[in-house]
C-alpha cells in the first residue's frame, strides 16, 4: 500500500451522550514562544503550549487552562467571507455533538482574522498512525469490532442530528489513550436537507464514493456510508478495496469498481455482506447507517454495550 492509499432501532441510544467532568489538577506547561498566536482573548485564559497539527484551513493547539484539563484549540483562518461562513458552520455544527465519541466542544471564539473552536484534547494517535505503527498487520475483526461500533453509532448520531460528516477517513478517527475512539474533523460537513442531491465535490479521493468521482450529484449521507465501509475495509484487511488503477478508470471512464478481496484475506461471510452494503455502487442500493449500526455483524457489540448499560443502571440502583 502506498502511502497515498494508506494515508434492535437501538434500545441504548440515550446512553451515548458524554456528561461534563472536570479537574482541579494544575496543568501549566511552558509556552512554545515560537507559535504565533497572537488573540488576546484565548492567550488570556490559556496557554499555548505545542501545535497539534497544520491543515489547509488552519491550525491546531494544544492549550492549557489555568486549572484542568488540556484542551484543542483550532484556529481557523475565516478573514475571507466565504472562510467565515464555512468556519462559522464547522463550529455550529461540531459544538452541537453531544456524543462521547465526539470530542465536545467548549466555547467558539471569532476575530477579524480566524475562528477559533475550543474543544476536548484527546490525547492519542489516529487510526492511520495505529495502522502505520503495526506495519498495516490489519486487525481480527473480534479485536476491533467494539471500535468500529462506536465510531458508526457516532457517524449514525451525526445523521439522526442532520449532520453529513464529509471527511470521514482513518486520520479523522483519533484513538485516545484509552482506546476510546472520536471522530474528529468537521471542516467539510453540511447539513442534510430531505432527498436533495448534493453538488459539492470535496473529501479525499480514497474515501470518495463513486457519486463524487464521477461528479455527478449525490447524497451526502451516502457519501459517508461509503467512506466508513473503506474505513472498515482497511483496518479488517490491511488494503483499501479498490486499487489505484480502478480509481483512475472510474474516473476518466467511468467504470464501475470491484472490491478486491485478496487472497488469504480470511474474513467472515458477515462483514463481506457488511462492506457489499455499505460499498454498493449504486446509492439507493447502498446501506444507511441505520442498517450499518443494526447489521448482524455488530451483534455482539451491541450485546455488549448493552450489557455495560444494564450493569450501569444496577449499580445505580443499588446505590440508591
Amino acid at each position: 500500500m502506498t502511502s497515498d492509499s494508506k494515508r434492535e432501532e437501538l434500545a441504548i441510544e440515550d446512553n451515548q451522550v458524554e456528561t461534563e467532568t472536570s479537574t482541579d489538577v494544575e496543568s501549566f506547561h511552558e509556552v512554545d514562544h515560537t507559535i504565533d498566536f497572537d488573540c488576546l482573548a484565548i492567550t488570556s485564559r490559556y496557554r499555548i503550549a505545542s501545535i497539534l497539527g497544520v491543515g489547509a484551513f488552519g491550525e491546531v493547539f494544544l492549550a492549557h487552562p489555568a486549572k484542568g484539563r488540556p484542551v484543542a484549540i483550532k484556529r481557523i483562518h475565516s478573514k475571507d467571507p466565504m472562510k467565515r461562513l464555512r468556519a462559522t458552520q464547522e463550529a455550529e455544527a461540531h459544538r452541537s455533538m453531544k456524543h462521547r465519541n465526539i470530542p465536545k466542544v467548549f466555547a467558539v471564539h471569532q476575530d477579524e482574522r480566524f475562528t477559533y473552536i475550543i474543544m476536548e484534547y484527546v490525547d492519542g494517535s489516529d487510526l492511520f498512525q495505529v495502522l502505520a505503527d503495526r506495519e498495516y498487520v490489519p486487525f481480527r475483526e473480534v479485536e476491533i469490532r467494539e471500535f468500529l461500533f462506536r465510531i458508526a453509532r457516532a457517524v449514525y448520531y451525526c445523521h439522526r442530528k442532520n449532520i453529513a460528516h464529509g471527511d470521514i477517513k482513518l486520520e479523522n478517527i483519533m484513538v485516545a489513550s484509552d482506546r476510546t475512539p472520536k471522530l474528529i474533523d468537521f471542516g467539510l460537513c453540511q447539513r442534510l436537507k430531505s432527498k436533495d442531491l448534493c453538488f459539492r465535490y470535496s473529501g479525499t479521493s480514497d474515501y470518495a464514493c463513486p457519486q463524487i468521482i464521477w461528479n455527478v450529484p449525490y447524497s451526502e449521507s451516502k457519501a459517508d456510508v461509503w467512506a466508513l465501509g473503506v474505513v472498515f475495509f482497511t483496518v479488517i484487511t490491511g488494503q483499501i478495496p479498490f486499487c489505484r488503477d480502478q480509481r483512475e478508470q472510474m474516473s476518466t471512464k467511468g467504470q464501475h469498481p470491484t472490491i478486491i478481496w485478496r487472497n488469504g484475506c480470511n474474513v467472515s461471510r458477515e462483514f463481506r455482506n457488511l462492506i457489499d452494503g455499505m460499498l454498493a455502487i449504486d446509492q439507493k442500493d447502498r446501506f444507511s447507517m441505520s442498517t450499518v449500526v443494526g447489521h448482524q455483524w455488530f451483534t455482539p457489540a451491541r450485546r455488549a454495550e448493552f450489557n455495560i448499560l444494564r450493569n450501569s443502571v444496577r449499580g445505580s440502583i443499588n446505590v440508591l
